[in-house]
């Protein structure tokens, strides 16, 4: 460099010695530099642009080198590698070599990393097609670490829910096989189906049971009220069934609100095989099914509800259907009579409690409440027999005990055989406490009544009251008795 610039230097001293024998004599005091000044200046002026070109070849270099500086940055962040700080040159083309022999390393890297990440999303596609039916859509792609690790992260999380599925799948299968064998279904589910056609069939099962539980539990209902009316009991099979309405479920949490399956159930209640149609479909095919269901055989003694427990089946809706029908008609049929007996009943009743008789519309509700009070005065008749036994023992004894007093104050007892005043004095010891003791089971037994049944009524009466106020007042021990009334309780005598 040094040598170029001499030579130019060299150059310029000619061109002045020259130029210095070449000034014209009028002007021979003037400097040569001056006068020669517009030579100078094309050689400063070309000097100037030639710096310019280079200058902007030097800032176009830089730029790049920049470029690729920053370049190598991010993918260096990204690719979760050290980027070290480039060293200055003196040399900008050789800055610019090294930059770009640096970024084609990266961009080695980034491919392998590109084809990794290629191959997990291809995995992915994958498991979500297997799991949802449907391809997988996937986030914008970025070649970096960082993207990797979401990338194997959402597989991991795809293969989790692949194995939720799949343990689901067993489950459902399980249950599936048992609703078919209460609708007695026979089409054919395998363990190798689809989830999607699993599910599918889960759903419309369960619907399907829903609605007929619903059904034969309304038909029950109607049965088991009709048969109380006739005073039949086949209902009772009825009333054991306590799994009826119980639809199991996949473990853990109900299939509905599980996120796995929320894709295929979305699929699934936005075509035409919803539940409406399920239930219009299964409502077309529940004909009449075969002469063995006839009412002879619903009717016949022979023929046990237990056959049909925890079904669910076509068979059994109409056999209950029939049976329904049937016990309609046979209470309309002996309608005067149930009412007549059951009336009968109550009025017999009524008459045992001392209470006035009572009216019901021959109907079924008024049968209904007929059979509720007949129902409710059973319950209470042995307690209330068992207090009015006590109350009538009680009130033979009150009355043995005035008799005693009358006999004990005539003088001529006195003249009677002492085997009779033996007797008399054995009962005089014998009636106080026994007196006392009546009456406090009495009290007991009425007190235990109150509590299950109500006031305890008789003859139109609080009976609690009536023995309070005959019991103050009189005069009562071992030696002498004394009423509170003259005889009051022949007025209270038992018919």
């Amino acid at each position: 460099m040094n040598t170029f610039i001499n030579i130019i230097n060299t150059q310029l001293y000619k061109l002045h010695k020259i130029n210095s024998t070449l000034i014209p004599m009028d002007k021979i005091s003037i400097n040569p530099n001056i006068y020669f000044s517009d030579k100078y200046t094309k050689i400063t002026k070309f000097i100037e642009e030639q710096i310019k070109i280079s200058k902007k070849e030097q800032e176009n270099l830089i730029l790049k080198c920049k470029e690729i500086e920053t370049e190598i940055k991010i993918k260096s962040k990204n690719l979760n590698i050290k980027y070290l700080e480039v060293q200055e040159f003196t040399n900008l083309y050789l800055k610019y070599e090294y930059l770009c022999n640096e970024n084609n390393k990266i961009k080695i890297m980034e491919k392998n990393l590109e084809k990794e990440i290629d191959l997990w999303i291809s995995k992915i596609y994958i498991l979500h097609n297997e799991i949802y039916q449907e391809e997988f859509v996937c986030p914008d792609k970025q070649i970096s670490q960082n993207y990797l690790i979401n990338i194997k992260k959402l597989h991991e999380q795809l293969k989790e829910e692949k194995s939720k599925k799949e343990k689901k799948r067993f489950e459902m299968i399980k249950i599936i096989k048992n609703l078919k064998k209460r609708l007695n279904k026979k089409d054919e589910i395998s363990y190798t189906d689809k989830i999607s056609i699993i599910e599918e069939k889960y759903y419309e099962y369960t619907t399907l049971c829903k609605h007929r539980e619903e059904e034969i539990k309304n038909l029950k209902i109607q049965i088991i009220g009709k048969e109380d009316l006739l005073n039949k009991s086949i209902s009772s099979g009825f009333k054991s069934e306590e799994n009826l309405l119980f639809i199991p479920k996949p473990s853990e949490n109900n299939i509905e609100e599980n996120e796995l399956f929320k894709p295929s159930i979305d699929e699934y209640t936005s075509k035409e095989n919803q539940p409406n149609k399920i239930l219009k479909d299964e409502s077309a095919n529940n004909k009449i099914l075969s002469d063995d269901f006839t009412n002879n055989k619903i009717l016949s003694d022979e023929y046990k509800v237990k056959e049909f427990s925890n079904s669910l089946s076509d068979e059994y809706i109409f056999y209950l259907k029939n049976r329904l029908l049937f016990l309609e008609e046979e209470y309309k049929r002996q309608l005067d009579e149930i009412y007549k007996n059951h009336a009968n009943i109550l009025k017999d009743l009524l008459i045992l409690f001392g209470m006035k008789d009572e009216f019901y519309e021959k109907n079924d509700a008024g049968i209904l409440n007929l059979k509720n009070r007949i129902k409710d005065l059973e319950e209470k008749k042995d307690t209330f027999l068992e207090i009015n036994n006590l109350i009538e023992k009680r009130y033979n004894l009150l009355e043995s005990m005035n008799e005693f007093e009358k006999i004990a104050s005539d003088p001529k007892r006195l003249f009677k055989s002492s085997f009779q005043l033996n007797r008399e004095e054995k009962f005089r010891k014998y009636a106080y406490p026994s007196l006392l003791k009546i009456e406090e089971e009495i009290r007991s037994k009425i007190e235990e009544y109150n509590k299950m049944y109500g006031e305890f009524i008789k003859n139109g009466e609080v009976y609690k009251n009536v023995i309070r106020e005959e019991i103050e007042g009189r005069i009562i021990n071992k030696t002498v008795f004394i009423n509170k009334y003259d005889s009051p309780y022949k007025k209270k005598k038992l018919p």
